[in-house]
């Protein structure tokens, strides 16, 4: 069964911009620590050829009763549900 998701790094972007940031958006979203992204595996490879991946993405993220979940509102299905299994997180500053 394929999974639901897709692993992006910064050197699988459409644009040829750091992370799949355009150039016109440089200096913007320089304090992100994100190295990899999910994506969802069913609208994802419809991208067009001139949108970034991450103008293409449509997702919304948050806390579930157990973990985290990651959510695509273009197919309306779950990306990733992580379960933390009970361990406390925190959160860096």
């Amino acid at each position: 069964m394929m999974p639901s998701w897709l692993i992006l790094n910064g050197n699988q972007n459409s644009l040829g911009g750091k992370d799949g940031v355009s150039s016109n958006m440089k200096g913007k979203y320089e304090d992100s620590d994100i190295g990899m992204y999910f994506h969802c595996n069913t609208c994802m490879p419809e991208r067009p050829a001139d949108i970034s991946p991450r103008d293409w993405a449509r997702t919304e993220c948050g806390w579930t009763k157990k973990g985290f979940q990651v959510w695509c509102i273009r197919c309306e299905k779950n990306i990733v549900n992580l379960d933390f299994k009970g361990q406390k997180m925190s959160v860096i500053p």
